[in-house]
C-alpha cells in the first residue's frame, strides 16, 4: 500500500471515528438505537456512537410547559364555559417517552383537554369558578396517573381563564342586575320601615307628653277649684255668722234691750226689760 493510499485510509478512518461523537447536554438524555433497535440511554457529556450503524435521539428532561388550547366545556348545571389551561411536565424515563407514545408533546394536551372536560362536567359553574385550586389538583393527579406509562411526570396544572360563553354571560349579567335591584329595594324598604317606626315612636312620645300635661293641668285646676271652694265656704260661714249676730242685735234694739259689750265685741247675752225687771240672759251661738 502506497503512502498516499495509507493517508487516505487513515483520513477516512479518522473521519468515520469523528462522525460518531455526540455531545449530550445536562438538560438532555441520549437514546441510542442500532439499526432501529433500542440499545442504551446516554447520560450527559461527550458520547460516541457507531456512525451509520447507531443513531442517537436527544430528549429534553427539564420541566416543559404546554399550553392547552381554549375549549368549550359544559358544566353540571348545563352552562357553557370557555376554559384554557397550562400543563407543566417532565420526562423521567426517556425510552418510555419515545416508544410508549407517539409524540408525547402532542398527546399530553389532548389528554389534558379530555380530562378537564370530564372533571369540570361533574361540577356546577359556581364551584368551578370558586375552586380552581381543587380542579387543578384533580386534573394533575388524573393526568399523572395516565402518563406514568409514558415515562412522564405531570408536575402541575393551572387553569388560566374560565369564562362563560356570551349568552351565558348576558344571562348572568341580568341575574346580577336583578340581585342588585333586589338588594336596593330591600335596603330602601328597611329604611322606610325604620323611618316609619321612628315617626310612630315620636308620635307616641308626643301623645304621652300631651296626656301627662293634660293630667297635670286638670289636677292643678281641680286643686285650684277646691281651694276656691274652701275659701268661699269659709267666707260664707263667716258672713253668715256676722249676719246672725247683726240680726240678734237688731231684734234686741227693737225691744229696748240692753246690749253688753265685752272685750270680744257684742256679747251674745241680751238683757230685756231693764226697768225694774229681771235680767233675762239670752245666748245665741251661730
Amino acid at each position: 500500500m502506497s503512502l498516499f493510499s495509507s493517508f487516505y485510509f487513515y483520513l477516512v478512518v479518522g473521519l468515520f471515528f469523528l462522525m460518531g461523537f455526540r455531545v449530550v447536554r445536562p438538560i438532555q438524555r441520549g437514546l441510542v438505537e442500532r439499526f432501529g433497535k433500542y440499545v442504551r440511554t446516554s447520560e450527559q457529556g461527550l458520547r460516541w456512537i457507531i456512525p451509520f450503524v447507531e443513531r442517537m435521539r436527544k430528549v429534553n428532561i427539564t420541566e416543559i410547559r404546554l399550553d392547552i388550547a381554549k375549549q368549550s366545556v359544559i358544566t353540571k348545571d348545563n352552562l357553557n364555559l370557555e376554559i384554557d389551561a397550562v400543563v407543566y411536565f417532565k420526562v423521567h424515563d426517556v425510552s418510555k417517552a419515545i416508544y410508549n407514545v407517539d409524540d408525547y408533546a402532542q398527546s399530553i394536551p389532548s389528554l389534558a383537554q379530555t380530562t378537564l372536560r370530564a372533571i369540570v362536567g361533574e361540577m356546577p359553574f359556581t364551584e368551578v369558578n370558586a375552586n380552581r385550586a381543587s380542579i387543578n389538583n384533580k386534573i394533575e393527579k388524573e393526568l399523572d396517573s395516565q402518563t406514568q406509562a409514558w415515562g412522564i411526570d405531570i408536575l402541575r396544572v393551572e387553569l388560566q381563564d374560565v369564562s362563560p360563553s356570551n349568552d351565558v354571560q348576558n344571562a348572568m349579567d341580568k341575574v346580577v342586575t336583578a340581585e342588585r335591584e333586589k338588594e336596593a329595594t330591600i335596603t330602601q324598604a328597611a329604611a322606610l320601615k325604620e323611618a316609619a317606626k321612628e315617626e310612630a315612636e315620636a308620635i307616641v312620645i308626643a301623645a304621652r307628653a300631651q296626656k301627662e300635661s293634660a293630667i297635670e293641668r286638670a289636677t292643678g285646676e281641680a286643686e285650684a277649684i277646691a281651694l276656691v271652694n274652701n275659701a268661699v265656704e269659709k267666707t260664707f260661714q263667716l258672713r253668715a255668722q256676722k249676719y246672725r249676730e247683726l240680726e240678734v242685735t237688731e231684734n234686741a234694739l227693737s225691744d229696748n234691750a240692753k246690749i253688753i259689750i265685752t272685750e270680744k265685741g257684742i256679747s251674745p247675752s241680751v238683757i230685756l226689760n231693764t226697768e225694774g225687771s229681771d235680767v233675762i240672759p239670752v245666748e245665741r251661738k251661730v
